[in-house]
Formats: C-alpha cells, sequence, structure tokens
C-alpha cells in the first residue's frame, strides 16, 4: 500500500494539490527522522507538538519558529526535506490557473482528478494497488467526493490503483507527514514565484517530482 499526503496551493491565481506519496510502512521511520530533526533544531515549547513545520511557519518566521535564526531554520528545512528520498518518497504535483469560463469548484474537481490520475499512474509503475489518502483539513474543499468516487470506479485497465475508503483530512497539528506535504508546497509555489525567498530549496527534491507516464495514453514507464 501507498500513502498520500496532500497540501493546497492557492495563490495567484493558481489551484492546485502537491503531495508526497511513499510506501505506507515508511511512513513511521519517516516522521520519527522528521521528529529528530525538529527536536535537535526546532524551538522548546513545553508542548513540542504545537511546533509545527508548515512552510509559512519555519521559512516565514512565524509561531515558535520565531526563537530561532534565519540560518537555523532553513538548516531544519533543508534537513526535512533531504529526509523524503531515503524514505523512498516521491513528490506529485497537480497545480494550475483557473481556466477562463470555469467555476472555482469546477477547477478544484479538475485539480482533483488530475492528482487522483498521477497517484494511480505512480502506483502502475511501483506495482501497487492500493492508496491512503491524507489531507489537511484546510485543504479538503480542494479533495472532493465526486472525484474520489470517479477515481474509485475507474474502469480502463490502465488505472488500477483505487482510494482506500476515503481521503481522510486532519489536523495539521497533529501530523508531522502533513506538515511536512505543506513545506513541501511551499518550496514548489516559491520556486514558481519570481523573486520570493526559498525558492532555491526546490533544486533539492526536484529529481524527486514524479513525472506521469500516463499509461493512458499509451504510455509506457520504459518510454
Amino acid at each position: 500500500m501507498l500513502s498520500l499526503y496532500l497540501d493546497d496551493v492557492k495563490s495567484q491565481g493558481r489551484v492546485g494539490l502537491v503531495g508526497i506519496i511513499l510506501p505506507s510502512d515508511n511512513v513511521r521511520s519517516l516522521c520519527a527522522a522528521v521528529e529528530a530533526i525538529v527536536r535537535e533544531g526546532g524551538p522548546a515549547p513545553k508542548n513540542r507538538q504545537s511546533v509545527e513545520l508548515k512552510g509559512e511557519e519555519i521559512l516565514g518566521n512565524r509561531g515558535w519558529w520565531r526563537s530561532k535564526s534565519p540560518r537555523e531554520r532553513l538548516l531544519v528545512a533543508t534537513q526535512c526535506l533531504a529526509s523524503l528520498e531515503p524514505h523512498g518518497a516521491r513528490i506529485l504535483q497537480r497545480v494550475g490557473r483557473k481556466p477562463a469560463g470555469k467555476t472555482l469548484n469546477e477547477a478544484k474537481r479538475s485539480t482533483s482528478m488530475a492528482m487522483a490520475i498521477v497517484a494511480s499512474d505512480y502506483a502502475r509503475e511501483v506495482n501497487e494497488r492500493s492508496i491512503m489518502a491524507v489531507c489537511d483539513e484546510q485543504s479538503v474543499d480542494l479533495v472532493t467526493t465526486d472525484s474520489v468516487m470517479h477515481f474509485d470506479r475507474m474502469e480502463d485497465p490502465y488505472h488500477h490503483a483505487v482510494i482506500v475508503d476515503a481521503v481522510y483530512a486532519v489536523d495539521s497539528r497533529r501530523s508531522r507527514m502533513i506538515q511536512l506535504a505543506d513545506l513541501v508546497a511551499h518550496v514548489w509555489q516559491a520556486k514558481e514565484t519570481p523573486g520570493a525567498p526559498h525558492g532555491d530549496l526546490w533544486s533539492q527534491v526536484r529529481h524527486l517530482e514524479y513525472r506521469p507516464v500516463n499509461f493512458m495514453m499509451g504510455g509506457s514507464s520504459a518510454s
């Protein structure tokens, strides 16, 4: 089984989703690695769960992270991003500008459908058939029920993976994986925004971005 953690991108006319996908068996070890990074280099409040890795906080100098220097915050962000590859994580993204003539809800549905197809493409490449999908409570409006149900009903032979049960929405404060997805989404958005700080961090994880094969159009992992 694969686990997919999603966060949304909604700014400057863009609507979309960025996600981290990895073998479910590796989730606990990645969480432990990230927790160790936060314990060593992050702030130390009484309740460590209140220290989130959200991009806007750690790179934007907000919340508990204001007690750390820019260099210290950047080091933690860099180490967290570097922890993805050793745990078999890849990055999926489907972000685009809202098409003219489409409502925001239509654009959201199109985005979540596209992410479902990309996730299924990746699952096919790594020979997995089930995906457990989780999103931030704040992103749930981008992961519509209609698109998930359609994804589950895909009948063509190329998209053989299915979402298990439903897409779960969780409080990001309780999930290091959702926080990590938020950090990746923040860095992705920064590299797409001219003049935005920290856009250069994307170069550290760019090679992890999955390029869809598009089996539906006859592609293959060998092509």
